[in-house]
């Protein structure tokens, strides 16, 4: 099993840009954890915006972190054109970290105002007390694409609703934090 979360862990960072969005059933609650970088280099921001953290699962739309910090929109994203699930507006309890949106069925993606192209994201959202089912939520991968040559990347969306799975996950999720920081750091030096 050790072995299974190191691959795991490894997988989440690879060489290219990408950041991945874990979404699992935790104990009584709803778990959201995105972590990695994302190439924007070529993009032109949107205008600032803000919204709180949450969750429509029949738009494909979701943000996490601190609430208040205005964020910037990129467009241009290609994928499933499904929703991620039936239910509409569900906020968050609790988020923390870098704000982060995906509104996939609308091909946009939003980062924090100051994001660095290349630049490590982390961020959180829970919904306590909450359950998939509760959140009209379906069990599945999306992915989404942009850019070509160096500066194609993408965003996964895991919906992962066993509890042993989930767990697997949020470790391996920080597993790979803590690679990615120390690969970041010996490269520096």
């Amino acid at each position: 099993m050790m072995i299974m979360v190191l691959v795991a862990a490894l997988g989440i960072f690879s060489a290219s840009a990408s950041l991945i969005v874990n979404i699992a059933e935790v104990s009584n609650s709803v778990v959201a954890i995105a972590s990695g970088t994302l190439d924007v280099t070529g993009f032109t921001p949107y205008s600032p915006y803000s919204r709180s953290p949450q969750l429509y699962a029949n738009s494909s739309y979701i943000s996490l972190g601190e609430s208040g910090n205005e964020w910037r929109y990129y467009v241009s994203l290609s994928g499933p054109g499904t929703a991620w699930g039936t239910a509409g507006q569900r906020n968050a309890t609790t988020a923390s970290g870098d704000r982060f949106a995906l509104l996939a069925m609308m091909g946009y993606f939003a980062t924090p105002t100051n994001y660095v192209s290349g630049s490590e994201l982390y961020s959180t959202a829970t919904w306590a007390g909450s359950t998939f089912a509760g959140l009209g939520l379906t069990q599945a991968t999306y992915t989404y694409t942009w850019g070509s040559g160096e500066h194609a990347d993408s965003i996964t969306v895991n919906v992962v609703p066993e509890p042993a799975s989930a767990m697997m996950l949020v470790f391996g999720a920080g597993v790979g934090v803590v690679i990615h920081r120390a690969r970041r750091s010996a490269m520096r030096r």
